[in-house]
């Protein structure tokens, strides 16, 4: 599904992972502050480290996971160096949203986090939002080979993850109003101008990766592709319904 029309899932699928994290996070004991167990940090700043060990080669930076409709058959308008989606089409989000973008940044040698951020001129210049979710503990599991999933790798790794903490962060009373608005069935509720860092279920969820040209040197001819599937109770033994990332740095 993810496939046929992925920038609206992907949207979709976003909201419905705060309030998953929310509803996961209601049930804690520990110090609350506006719904959420507070943590100090929740980064996706990209870091030197590499994650090696991953059919196909290794990864490490930040990938995008709208600039492939920036490219034929779709061609829509986003821009190949940042993944800045300023597609009226592909919009959506608080009030006044003319951009946004959808990233997976690789924070340390075993953790990522994705990162989505929505802003109000059409450059990705101006955040109205950003939303931060934090994975911790990633260990490579069994690699797989003789896959026959069309248009998929023949070959993936399999890799675990926890969900470990998230950021609510609306810059603006768009941002509140519209995070406020998803999160009201979960009792969480952000201030403009005000990060909410929170605790994460700790969670252990499942995966698959593949990564392609590994022989990455930073030229502005690469073009490093990462298919993650995850999100899963229990392990993979084949794709579903990946989804596939470009690198951007």
């Amino acid at each position: 599904m993810k496939k046929l029309l992925f920038w609206i899932v992907l949207i979709v699928g976003i909201m419905a992972l705060i309030g998953s994290c929310s509803k996961k996070d209601e049930s804690t004991t520990a110090a609350t502050s506006g719904g959420c167990t507070v943590v100090n940090s929740c980064s996706a700043t990209a870091s030197a480290d590499n994650i090696t060990g991953i059919a196909g080669g290794w990864m490490s930076g930040t990938y995008d996971k709208l600039i492939i409709a920036a490219n034929p058959p779709l061609s829509y308008a986003i821009d190949n160096t940042t993944g800045c989606v300023s597609e009226a089409q592909l919009l959506s989000g608080p009030t006044g949203t003319n951009s946004l973008q959808f990233q997976t940044v690789i924070t340390g040698a075993n953790s990522y986090a994705e990162r989505n951020a929505y802003y109000s001129d059409s450059s990705c210049s101006s955040p109205i939002l950003t939303l931060t979710f934090g994975k911790s503990d990633l260990t490579l599991g069994d690699a797989l080979s003789g896959l026959s999933v069309s248009n998929k790798p023949s070959t993936a790794t399999k890799f675990t993850y926890k969900n470990s903490c998230y950021e609510i962060y609306p810059y603006n009373e768009a941002g509140a109003t519209y995070i406020n608005t998803v999160l009201a069935a979960a009792g969480i509720t952000t201030v403009a101008g005000t990060k909410l860092l929170c605790q994460d279920s700790g969670n252990t969820e499942h995966g698959l990766l593949n990564i392609s040209d590994s022989t990455w040197d930073g030229a502005a001819s690469d073009n490093r592709t990462l298919l993650m599937e995850d999100e899963g109770s229990t392990a993979f033994s084949t794709w579903v319904s990946p989804t596939t990332m470009t690198r951007i740095d």
